[in-house]
């Protein structure tokens, strides 16, 4: 019967929208509903949705009074015998030496369940012969990676789970596995610990050999993931672990080596159960992944709030092809999301798509993130309304960032747009969340606004397009509702081989304040403009040696646009425009007393085009610490 129920609560389990069991009444009605449900189904001769969840084989057990009930002095064969015997109760230790162990367990009793390297982090300690918990064999292939075995289910109060290797390989040589991993590994198991419960802790275990995930709490609950190590989880949908449905843990201090997602958390409305602990921590974490780091994804409600901190997220030595570092999706108001001192660490060949992806997020409570180190990616953070998978975002979302460096990126350092997915289909094209109302008859969300603020920002040796693009996706078919908008300010760019150090296109909006824009002598410019519906002001900023290129081109603008108070100096020209447009260019240091050249380039001060005002230029040169 414990197979069928097995069986039963993997059944149609799927990331993204998948369906699940609410294992939140007392453990033993659990089992009995279950198993009346099994035997309705059984004898109905009824099909479950996914009939293709392998069959396991008999649990077979390599070692004998292996189990020791600490309270009772009872030994067991097996870790199962051990909680099911009726001398065994809540509140009970039970110690499990090395050797295998080839059952799944459902914990249903309150207990601490000790390895033989219970207390030994497996990242920084010296752990002896290993206490392994393997799953029986999958004698079918399963349909995908979510659909196999679960090795543990916590399914009562007070568990906690120390000191083990979970291991989804059996060993069997015998096709057919139940699924094959991308560098061949045959594995019998889909789930390490799947379940939940009040003050679950799961601490000190190796988690290895997993096709969808290590651990997944996803019942109402509370509870401690530390010093675990998570690795070879890298099917292409695998999470090292989830927090979903109100389960709230920290998680801390771990180890996730050739993971596909790091760690996600998805479905959180209701307060947490643990009212000792108003804030929620992911904090202190080394993370290895070939598709994303951290995913923070649908809080709303109650929710408590988190603070994401001090983790190092790198990428694999291969990649899904869309490798994110950090992604913060539908964050509602009133969950303060606070998220300081990461680091995504790319490399030259494995770069990341993105460092850090913003959507739909509060404006009332922003998220804010600080001490952020982004080396080595497409784009190191962008931030935007539109979502292929989840449609328009619903609210006005503002983003607060200080004192980050983005570094050697390859395309855009950081972005805020105001974007759409063209051509056929569009993001949920035909519902209510469809991006700009392009859904049938209208359907769906206008734009909303993204804004950034952002502060102490140091951008060094990017590539591509530009450090800093603020634009619009000239295909969404409304156009802006919102302008996307940029307020930076004490930011420094350095050099780079960027066409532009800033691009302000669309209908952007940027404000530019007491900032540094250092061509380096790399003959790039430093910012242009291409929109006729744009707004800028540029205040107390230096822009300085791009020579032979200049210091701000503009394309096209509809005169809203102001440079004040700000030093301009081994530019070609410090202002180009082409708008025909005159723009407002006053109080500024053009290099030399007797104010910009208008007679083309010149080489001791820099030169200004037509239509740019440039009355009451400084005639001293404004001493600013580091230029």
């Amino acid at each position: 019967m414990f197979d069928l129920i097995s069986a039963f609560l993997q059944c149609n389990m799927l990331f993204g929208e998948y369906r699940h069991m609410k294992l939140s009444n007392y453990p033993i009605r659990l089992v009995i509903i279950l198993s009346s449900v099994m035997i309705v189904l059984l004898s109905s001769n009824l099909v479950l949705a996914h009939s293709t969840v392998p069959q396991q084989s008999a649990t077979t057990q390599q070692v004998i009074n292996g189990v020791q009930n600490t309270t009772t002095l009872e030994t067991f064969d097996t870790i199962q015998a051990a909680i099911d015997d009726v001398d065994t109760l809540d509140g009970h230790t039970l110690t499990v030496v090395a050797g295998d162990f080839n059952e799944s367990l459902l914990i249903y009793k309150q207990l601490t369940i000790l390895g033989a390297n219970a207390g030994v982090n497996p990242n920084t300690g010296t752990r002896a012969g290993e206490s392994i918990i393997r799953p029986p064999v999958a004698i079918a292939t399963f349909a995908d990676e979510f659909s196999g075995a679960t090795i543990i289910y916590p399914l009562a109060n007070n568990i906690t789970i120390d000191g083990f290797t979970i291991n989804g390989d059996n060993l069997n040589t015998v096709a057919p596995n139940g699924f094959v991993l991308p560098d061949g590994e045959r594995i019998d198991a889909a789930y390490g610990v799947f379940g939940g419960g009040n003050n679950i802790t799961i601490q000190d275990n190796i988690f290895t050999n997993i096709s969808a995930a290590g651990v997944w709490l996803n019942t109402p609950g509370y509870g401690l993931v530390t010093e675990n190590l998570f690795v070879n989880l890298d099917a292409p949908a695998s999470r090292g672990g989830l927090t979903t449905d109100d389960f709230y843990a920290d998680v801390t201090n771990n180890v996730f080596n050739e993971v596909a997602t790091g760690w996600q958390t998805d479905r959180q409305a209701n307060a947490n159960t643990n009212p000792a602990n108003p804030r929620i921590l992911i904090a202190d974490n080394d993370f290895t992944v070939n598709n994303m780091g951290i995913f923070i994804n649908r809080h709303s409600g109650a929710s408590p709030d988190y603070t994401i901190s001090n983790n190092i997220i790198r990428s694999d030595t291969r990649t899904s092809g869309n490798l994110r570092g950090i992604q913060l999706f539908a964050i509602q108001e009133g969950i303060d999301i606070d998220v300081n001192n990461n680091i995504i660490q790319g490399t030259p060949t494995i770069p990341f798509n993105i460092g850090v992806t913003v959507w739909d997020i509060p404006n009332a409570n922003p998220v804010t993130i600080t001490d952020l180190l982004v080396d080595y990616a497409a784009i190191g953070i962008d931030m935007y309304d539109c979502n292929r998978q989840f449609g328009q975002s619903s609210v006005l979302s503002i983003l607060i960032l200080n004192n980050a460096e983005i570094r050697n990126t390859s395309n855009i350092g950081l972005r805020v747009i105001d974007n759409f997915f063209g051509g056929t289909p569009t993001a949920r094209l035909n519902d209510n969340q469809a991006c700009s109302q392009s859904g049938a008859g209208g359907a769906g969300l206008p734009s909303s606004s993204v804004s950034i603020v952002a502060a102490d920002i140091n951008f060094n040796n990017n590539a591509g397009l530009a450090a800093i693009q603020v634009t619009t996706d000239p295909l969404d078919p409304q156009g802006a509702n919102y302008d996307p908008t940029l307020i930076i300010s004490d930011t420094i760019i350095t050099g780079g081989t960027t066409t532009q150090q800033i691009l302000l296109d669309g209908n952007g909006r940027l404000e530019l304040i007491s900032s540094f824009l250092n061509g380096n002598n790399n003959n790039i410019i430093g910012m242009t403009v291409n929109s006729p519906n744009n707004f800028f002001r540029i205040e107390t900023s230096h822009i300085y040696n791009h020579r032979p290129n200049n210091g701000i081109v503009i394309n096209q603008t509809d005169g809203d646009s102001t440079v004040i108070n700000s030093c301009f100096y081994n530019n070609a020209f410090g202002v180009q425009n082409n708008s025909g447009v005159t723009v407002n260019a006053t109080a500024n240091w053009w290099g030399n007393v007797t104010g910009p050249s208008t007679t083309g380039v010149d080489p001791f001060r820099d030169a200004v085009s037509a239509n740019v005002d440039f009355a009451g230029f400084l005639t001293t040169q404004p001493t600013v610490a580091g230029v």
